[in-house]
């Protein structure tokens, strides 16, 4: 696992490891959910909270994304490639709502 960067991070696996590490995260972030959120945040799929200048602010819940890229294919010789790649992938949108992209 490597900080990419801000909020995204890259996992480095086998290719033939990737769709059970994907259902692993996505599983631990829905078990985590309750205790992350209270349950009026979780029903309505948002935080409501107050900035730091005292203005009210929604948030959406913590969500997981995945680009899965693969290096051979793609001429890639590092992590450092392999990051670059994911977090474009990322920037564009790519794997939102929780969907795995491979790329």
């Amino acid at each position: 696992m490597g900080h990419a960067i801000g909020a995204n991070f890259v996992a480095f696996t086998p290719p033939e490891a990737v769709d059970a590490a994907w259902r692993t995260m996505r599983g631990l972030l829905h078990e985590l959910m309750p205790v992350l959120y209270d349950k009026k945040d979780l029903d309505r799929q948002r935080v409501l909270a107050v900035d730091r200048l005292g203005m009210p602010e929604e948030s959406p819940l913590l969500s997981i994304s995945g680009v899965v890229v693969l290096g051979p294919r793609r001429g890639l010789t590092s992590p450092r490639d392999v990051a670059r790649l994911a977090r474009k992938a990322l920037s564009g949108g790519a794997g939102k709502g929780g969907a795995l992209l491979r790329a």
